[in-house]
């Protein structure tokens, strides 16, 4: 026998009517045992109707509506919030945006114990690429925060009292106050938002690969805490494997460099003895496996703090995506095609390999010397190729 007196369906119907009724006086009303629940019923059915707008018709309201209520009579706390989401019907499926957005925002308010926060408003609604996302930066801010990546990523080391590999970012999250989450997620490995409580992380439960994943979350978390000027970010595991090169945006490469900081630290390299060893793949593998990252992760990094003179590029196909050289290494990388001689093209490599190849292969400029060429297939296509100076030509 239904219930004579239904706050959940009065609330939907005033959000109907154009009223923007109160959820504190909606649970004033109710009894004292009944009040958190009801609170979080109310919350999911204010994101659930601001997430149909435009879109959706009453019927469908009613029977998402309807699914989110008899989720939270079967669980409570985050379980109700999963069990609601899935609980969704499927012609909601089509305004993902902004069911993506509700999610999110839901579920950091769980995992906040902030039951009573009030979430922004309105919702946000994604951009496709990264590069329309990016507002307009001073390039003198960017410079500065650029400058801040190390002391913050190594304060919140400090602060979380982590001192050896692999880093736990469990830890550092909840230091660093951003809330973390995970849903299914379309189009993207991960995702950032900032609320009036806080940011909140969301990571795809489809991305398998525990390393990726790990990346993703340090690199999602270097927008929370750097680019709180922009309301959201987006990115997949391609747009931040290519996001070291020059043609990415200046947040994405802040992003991917809080995200090295903070997962591969320097003194943490340096004790390890790994910054002194003479660059090779098993050696990367080494750095992969103990710190928990890519091979790229770990690659990028120890180019970028060796006193080795070393290169870099990630290739896919016949294109150069990006390259990058250690200090040490006083030259003009190539851009673009892969010059026809490299020993990848030459010697049609399918497999990791070490060879040599004309310095041009890989250098801009006149010269004629040698270098060492070695290479490793990391899936999709992609390769990491290194290239090193070969002896005799230092």
């Amino acid at each position: 026998m239904p219930r004579p007196h239904d706050p959940v369906a009065d609330f939907i119907k005033a959000l109907r009517a154009g009223r923007n009724p109160s959820i504190d006086e909606a649970v004033a009303r109710s009894a004292e045992q009944e009040r958190e629940q009801l609170r979080n019923e109310l919350i999911c059915a204010r994101r659930l109707y601001l997430a149909s707008l435009s879109c959706v018709s009453d019927a469908t309201l009613d029977r998402a509506a309807g699914r989110v209520k008899k989720a939270f009579q079967k669980a409570s706390g985050a379980a109700a919030l999963t069990a609601a989401v899935r609980a969704l019907p499927r012609d909601l499926a089509h305004n993902a945006n902004a069911l993506l957005e509700y999610l999110v925002s839901a579920a950091g308010l769980v995992l906040r114990q902030q039951p009573d926060a009030r979430i922004a408003q309105p919702v946000v609604q994604f951009r496709t690429r990264s590069s329309d996302v990016s507002p307009a930066v001073p390039k003198a801010l960017q410079a500065a925060r650029l400058k801040q990546v190390p002391d913050l990523a190594g304060r919140l080391l400090r602060d979380a009292a982590v001192e050896v590999p692999p880093v736990d970012l469990d830890v550092i999250s909840s230091v660093a106050g951003v809330a973390v989450t995970q849903a299914e997620l379309e189009d993207c490995d991960g995702c950032t938002f900032q609320f009036e409580q806080g940011p909140v992380v969301c990571l795809s439960t489809a991305v398998e690969n525990h390393l990726r994943r790990r990346f993703t979350w340090a690199h999602e978390l270097g927008h929370a805490l750097l680019h709180r000027e922009n309301p959201q970010w987006r990115d997949t595991t391609d747009m931040i494997e290519r996001a070291w090169g020059l043609s990415s945006t200046e947040e994405e490469m802040e992003a991917n460099l809080f995200a090295s900081e903070l997962l591969l630290p320097r003194v943490m390299l340096k004790a390890d003895g790994v910054l002194a060893r003479e660059f090779d793949f098993d050696l990367m593998g080494e750095i992969a496996e103990r710190y928990q990252v890519s091979y790229t992760a770990a690659t990028v990094r120890y180019v970028k703090t060796t006193d080795a003179a070393v290169a870099v590029f990630l290739v896919h196909g016949q294109q150069i995506i990006w390259g990058l050289r250690s200090d040490p290494y006083h030259v003009r990388l190539r851009r673009g095609r892969i010059h026809p001689e490299s020993a990848l093209l030459l010697e049609k490599r399918s497999e990791e390999y070490y060879s040599d190849a004309p310095e041009k292969a890989w250098i801009e400029g006149d010269g004629w010397g040698q270098v060492d060429e070695m290479g490793l297939p990391i899936g999709s296509g992609y390769w990491l190729i290194a290239v090193a100076p070969a002896e005799g030509d230092t």
